[in-house]
């Protein structure tokens, strides 16, 4: 990855190959190897949501929060077209109060939380996966200066990967337990801090101070899936974990695209997804797939 990186220009990964090299930068028997990216950063996503809005609302944007879609009608107004933008009719969306709105384009972007307007291509083609973060009480600096020195966002290269960091607030910010089942079973606290202390043994005594669960959407090539939904509809899905970063970038190419500005939309569109197997069994299917790759990644370690 890194020889790749460098030879289209980006010099800032090292690779570290041996356990001298990672002890500068992470305190834990865990890992043989890394790669440590010096140009990159985190970031608290939900201050970046808030920065999101408020640059939408000053730009003239008005958000309604707990406004619930339950369906979506493409045929509400066949008639009424603009024909600069290749006959868009009207759309109606339904809403969970039974009031409707109407549009001329309608942006699907819910990810994984569309199961019930998302049309048939996209629903095929996306995985609803259950993502679950802990977060700790206040570390000290000593502690924090041991584990995580820089303070350095990790994320390891299993199929069933653990994502962490230490926030502004010295709290350990710990991910994973990926479920494709979508039901979470047993004791996600447990189950979190055991994966935790697994790196770090350090914070066995270290007491919890959040846990939550969320469904992120993944493809089965782990790329953003950009479409069409219908005339004047268009949807962009599956982040497969990297959300935070490109979603910002899918809606500038989405705003571009209703614009006149399709280049890069008649690109990235064009990307074949394939619909994830199994049919009406394919929420099984899936986790016993998944529960195949953990057990491959277990007998690695």
């Amino acid at each position: 990855m890194r020889d790749e990186w460098q030879a289209k220009g980006y010099d800032h990964l090292t690779a570290l190959d041996n356990r001298d090299s990672l002890a500068g930068h992470i305190g834990t028997n865990a890992y043989v190897g890394a790669l440590h990216d010096a140009n990159s950063g985190h970031i608290q996503p939900l201050k970046y949501l808030y920065g999101l809005a408020r640059a939408a609302s000053a730009a003239g944007a008005r958000i309604y929060e707990h406004t619930g879609v339950t369906a979506l009608d493409t045929t509400a107004d066949k008639a009424r077209h603009d024909a600069n933008n290749k006959g868009a009719g009207i759309k109606a969306l339904s809403l969970a109060n039974g009031q409707k709105i109407t549009a001329k384009f309608v942006l699907l972007c819910g990810n994984a939380y569309l199961q019930n307007i998302g049309t048939r291509k996209m629903t095929s083609r996306l995985a609803p996966v259950t993502s679950s973060v802990l977060a700790t009480t206040p570390l000290s600096d000593n502690l924090i200066s041991h584990i995580l020195p820089h303070r350095a966002a990790v994320a390891d290269c299993n199929t069933a990967l653990n994502y962490y960091r230490i926030d502004a607030d010295g709290r350990m910010i710990f991910g994973g337990r990926a479920s494709y089942t979508n039901v979470n079973l047993g004791n996600v606290e447990r189950d979190l801090k055991q994966r935790m202390v697994s790196v770090f043994p350090e914070l066995a005594e270290s007491e919890t101070a959040a846990v939550w669960s969320g469904r992120i959407g993944i493809t089965v090539n782990r790329i953003p899936h950009f479409g069409t939904a219908g005339d004047g509809v268009f949807f962009v899905q599956g982040f497969s974990g990297h959300g935070v970063a490109l979603t910002g970038l899918a809606g500038t190419i989405l705003a571009n695209h209703i614009m006149g500005q399709s280049r890069l939309f008649s690109i990235i569109s064009k990307l074949r997804h394939l619909p994830f197997p199994g049919g009406f069994l394919r929420t099984p299917a899936l986790a016993l797939g998944m529960s195949w790759f953990k057990m491959r990644d277990y007998l690695r370690l």
